[in-house]
């Protein structure tokens, strides 16, 4: 038997922050696939208008989504800050 309320949020989402990483699937969006330097793959959500080709290599800001739009394979992010890397 438990021994109680849970004393924290048991579906608290840590917000991923700053990752880089390579677009894997790109366009116009909304949405977009990023796999980090680590192998993990976000599906992006950006209402942005941004237009990024696959292979893209970024460095990108995301927080956990609270929108349900599936953007694919992923954990679901919504994409605030882009930066290109050379």
């Amino acid at each position: 038997m438990p021994s109680g309320i849970a004393k924290t949020p048991t579906d608290k989402i840590a917000s991923p922050g700053w990752t880089e990483g390579w677009i894997v699937r790109g366009g116009t969006g909304p949405c977009y696939g990023l796999l980090d330097m680590d192998g993990k793959p976000f599906a992006m959500y950006s209402d942005e208008g941004l237009t990024l080709a696959k292979g893209d290599h970024v460095r990108v800001r995301v927080v956990p989504s609270r929108l349900r739009i599936d953007c694919g394979e992923g954990e679901p992010v919504r994409l605030e800050v882009l930066e290109h890397v050379s």
